[in-house]
């Protein structure tokens, strides 16, 4: 039950980590941190260890998706905030969807283990990619003429 609470509520914490840390560093810390739990459940030897990296790593989604949201709205265009959420909403669908199944299958054909692992490192492929993505943007605004739609992304 404390843990459902736990899981809930993290976005909670996101104002104050957003203000101390930056919109990126929690970004990036989440997703690093998420793929720590990731591999803590797919080596953890003992069943609380999984537990805990398991609701740590919902705990974290929650934490970080309202932060990515905000800084992805927030860089768009207003004109385009409608399309920006759209396909914000249509990306959070489609992996509780699509991985079950294939998560599955590859379990089914090469184990628990090498899956989980491939998608920690894909976590932190992601984190890597963000960052690179929000370097670019970022010399991106600084090289374009000043606009209202060319605004910090935090």
């Amino acid at each position: 039950m404390i843990a459902m609470i736990f899981v809930r509520d993290m976005w909670l914490a996101a104002p104050l980590l957003v203000q101390w840390l930056g919109r990126r560093r929690v970004i990036v810390a989440a997703s690093l941190l998420s793929g720590l739990g990731v591999l803590l459940m797919a080596f953890g030897v003992r069943l609380e260890l999984v537990l805990a990296a398991a609701v740590l790593r919902a705990g974290l989604f929650n934490l970080a998706l309202p932060v990515y949201r905000a800084m992805v709205v927030d860089a768009a265009p207003r004109e385009e905030h409608t399309i920006v959420s759209l396909v914000l909403s249509t990306s959070e669908n489609v992996g509780p969807i699509a991985a079950p199944p294939l998560s599955g299958r590859a379990q089914g054909i090469v184990g628990y283990a090498p899956v989980f692992s491939v998608a920690a490192a894909l976590y932190g492929v992601g984190a890597l990619a963000f960052v690179w993505a929000a370097r670019w943007a970022a010399q991106r605004v600084k090289t374009a003429p000043n606009t209202a739609s060319n605004r910090s992304t935090g």
